[in-house]
Parts: structure tokens; C-alpha cells; sequence
């Protein structure tokens, strides 16, 4: 079962404007990362973004595994934080992997920022 420090994923922390950290995963065929459709993915409470994480890498699509702000690698968020300012941290993550669309998924908690996202 891979685990949240495979070897196969690409992990990284993205330093946002305000300074804050957003820790963050891709899996996927990473070789062929400008041809296929990205899905950001939200966790729920007292999870991370390795919850996403499936046995057998997927194929036809790279997921990005956030760790929302406050958990495991990713920093706190600041007192008015809101979900606008989520969608605005994942602007910046998309600028940074040169994504210009992407597709949003969120389970539980993580439902509120995918649709602040899509919005």
C-alpha cells in the first residue's frame, strides 16, 4: 500500500502570498502532466490529503492532494480566513503547476471548499 512518503509521489509546499505554507501531493502519470486533466482533491476533518490516496496510482488523470490549511503539512489559517481566500490559495497552486483548468472534488469538509473553488 503506498503510503504518504511513497517515493513515487511528488510532494512539495507551495509558500503563498500571505507567507503561509500549503502542503500538497500529485499522483498520477506525472510524465505526462501537460496532457491530462487535473482534480484538486479536499479531505475532511482530522484527515490530510493522503486519504485520496489508492493502491494503484491513477492513469487518465493527476490528483492533487491538498493538505488543507492547519493540517498535517500545511499552515494554520489566519483569523479571516475564509473560503474565498481557500479558492484564492488554489489559484496559487494552480499558477505554480501551470494549470490553467482543473476539476474539484471534496469529501465532507473539504465539500465547502470545492464548491468555493468551482464557484
Amino acid at each position: 500500500r503506498k503510503g504518504v512518503w511513497d517515493p513515487r509521489l511528488f510532494r512539495a509546499t507551495l509558500v503563498l502570498n500571505d507567507r503561509r505554507h500549503l502542503s500538497y501531493f500529485l499522483d498520477g502519470p506525472l510524465l505526462h502532466r501537460d496532457t491530462l486533466p487535473y482534480i484538486f482533491v479536499f479531505h475532511a476533518m482530522f484527515v490530510s490529503g493522503n486519504s485520496f490516496l489508492m493502491m494503484t496510482p491513477p492513469t487518465d488523470y493527476i490528483l492533487v492532494c491538498v493538505d488543507r490549511p492547519g493540517y498535517f503539512g500545511s499552515d494554520a489559517p489566519h483569523d479571516t480566513y475564509t473560503y474565498e481566500t481557500f479558492a484564492h490559495d488554489m489559484e496559487q497552486l494552480a499558477d505554480q503547476l501551470q494549470v490553467s483548468h482543473f476539476y474539484v472534488a471534496g469529501h465532507s469538509s473539504g465539500g465547502p471548499c470545492a464548491l468555493a473553488c468551482a464557484r
